[in-house]
């Protein structure tokens, strides 16, 4: 399973976890959208990709967010930047 826009490179952890639960729905006893037609499934999978890799994308730029950039933090520095 390949998420798009190079997901797969940035965030091997979900994209553990996608590939993961869709195999499980391959197995019988777990696939409760068996009688779902390949068109919608095919949409239904894209979404659930999409989701996990946006909700990765949003954490990351949370998490980076607050860090300050080099010469945002050489100016706070006394001497540093004027």
């Amino acid at each position: 399973m390949h998420a798009h826009n190079n997901t797969h490179a940035q965030a091997p952890l979900e994209n553990h976890h996608l590939a993961a639960a869709f195999m499980l729905m391959k197995q019988r006893d777990f696939d409760f959208l068996a009688g779902m037609p390949k068109a919608s499934f095919d949409r239904l999978r894209k979404l659930i990709i999409e989701l996990v890799s946006r909700g990765w994308a949003e954490r990351v730029c949370a998490t980076v967010a607050p860090v300050p950039s080099a010469e945002t933090a050489q100016a706070e520095v006394p001497g540093g930047k004027e």
